[in-house]
């Protein structure tokens, strides 16, 4: 008796098997991601970074049903914070075309290809470049390069630092022109000193002067990118007005730690492409002034960008310090 209910369970524990079959693991058992994902901003709360980054944090979480974990951090800690953390393919970081010069100015003592894995970007804009009052002489980038070329140093042009100062530095050598600098401080007193014709020129984002744009006090000379902005397609691109420059564009990327697994690179930059791919969320970053890539970076062209921006971006840096 007792062998033929061995039997039997056997039988059965077998026909279930051949029936059900034995337990798998699912696609969501096992897709990336299983857990939420940490992002440590390199900004301040608030700022126009950490909002385009919550932005994609929300549509994130609608994707995926995993939350995107924010946390602020300022400055250079906020590098050195991301390249210290677990390369598990849940930790990220922002990071910004003036990171690229950091390990240069002593901030850093490592760059990006030492520290992180570039895997997708956020934004990227090439929305960049001279600003003039609305009733100047200059209406065209071609009228300052020619009065530039006529009057070495004497046009006065408004800049910051970082890159602004850098993309002025690299139009200068792109068109054999001379301008007097008058270095100032932030967005505001950019606008101060033009619309109080303190002085010729700024150098400006779009987004900083988008108002007066709009209201008609300012002009836009035009942007150092191989094609026009969707943002802003009324603005030129200097290579169609026949002034041949241009200059890379501002990002902000997501990183990881390096050694971070592939597979969870390679899908979150599908999921960020993804995102941007929607008509609705492209127009609600338009409407933030933020430009979406023109096609999509994966992770090794993502690298190659940054490698090219680099080494761009720093050949100015020593024509600024020499």
């Amino acid at each position: 008796m007792k062998k033929a209910i061995t039997l039997t369970l056997a039988l059965i524990m077998l026909l279930a098997v051949v029936f059900v079959g034995p337990k798998t693991e699912t696609k969501a058992d096992t897709a990336w991601p299983t857990r939420p994902v940490n992002v440590t901003v390199a900004a301040s709360a608030g700022g126009a970074t950490d909002i385009i980054v919550r932005k994609y944090a929300e549509k994130f979480q609608e994707v995926t049903g995993q939350p995107m974990v924010i946390t602020n951090v300022s400055g250079a800690a906020a590098y050195v914070a991301i390249k210290g953390m677990e390369p598990d393919g849940y930790n990220f970081g922002t990071m910004s075309t003036a990171f690229l010069t950091y390990k240069h100015q002593g901030k850093v003592d490592f760059s990006w290809d030492e520290a992180y894995e570039p895997t997708a970007l956020f934004g990227v804009s090439g929305m960049l470049g001279f600003v003039v009052r609305a009733d100047s002489e200059f209406q065209t980038i071609n009228d300052l390069v020619n009065y530039a070329k006529a009057h070495p140093g004497d046009l006065t042009v408004g800049n910051g630092s970082g890159t602004p100062f850098y993309w002025q530095l690299a139009f200068q050598k792109a068109t054999e022109t001379d301008l007097y600098t008058v270095h100032l401080g932030d967005t505001n007193e950019l606008n101060v000193a033009l619309l109080g014709y303190q002085v010729d020129i700024i150098v400006s984002r779009y987004t900083a002067v988008k108002a007066y744009l709009e209201s008609g006090d300012f002009k836009m000379l035009c942007f150092a990118t191989e094609n026009r902005s969707t943002v802003a397609p009324e603005v030129p691109t200097c290579k169609e007005m026949g002034v041949d420059f241009t200059f890379s564009p501002e990002i902000v990327a997501l990183v990881a730690p390096l050694g971070a697994p592939a597979e969870a690179l390679d899908t979150l930059n599908q999921i960020i492409y993804d995102l941007q791919q929607d008509p609705e969320f492209a127009a609600e970053l338009a409407n933030m002034g933020q430009e979406i890539p023109d096609r999509q970076y994966t992770v090794a062209d993502l690298k190659e960008f940054t490698a090219k921006a680099e080494e761009e971006i720093m050949a100015v840096v020593e024509l600024a310090e020499n």
